[in-house]
Order: C-alpha cells, then sequence, then structure tokens
C-alpha cells in the first residue's frame, strides 16, 4: 500500500547533493505545507542552508536521536 513517502537518492558526502535532491523531489511532487522530513543527525541536514530550505516550504523537520543508527520502516 503506497504511503505517499517522497524518496529520491542522496550521496551521503556532498551537501549540494542532498539540497539538489530535495529540491527535485519539491518540484515534482509539490508537497502540502506541514510535510515531515525525517533523517539523521548528519551534518548537511543539519546544516543552516538546508534547514532554511525546510522552512522555505513549510517542511518539519525530523531528526533521530543522538546515538540511533538508520530506521528503515518495514
Amino acid at each position: 500500500m503506497p504511503t505517499g513517502d517522497i524518496v529520491y537518492p542522496f550521496r551521503a558526502t556532498m551537501q549540494c547533493d542532498e539540497m539538489s535532491a530535495l529540491r527535485m523531489a519539491l518540484l515534482v511532487r509539490r508537497p502540502a505545507k506541514g510535510l515531515l522530513h525525517h533523517s539523521d543527525r548528519g551534518s548537511q541536514y543539519a546544516s543552516n542552508d538546508y534547514q532554511q530550505l525546510l522552512k522555505d516550504y513549510y517542511i518539519t523537520c525530523s531528526m533521530s536521536r543522538k546515538g540511533n543508527g538508520p530506521q528503515a520502516k518495514p
């Protein structure tokens, strides 16, 4: 059953790749205000630029607790 998740590939080392992928997803899917963006606490997701992009699109940021590894949905 589809969940409505927006999933695009990311490179683990380049912030610009994450921002580009997020922008592409936003342009293609045009999500409603209130989208929840969950990630780990990687520096690329915590950066001011990335957080500002989320705010610009009214996206709520959710991050894993410190010390928790990646958690995939079943």
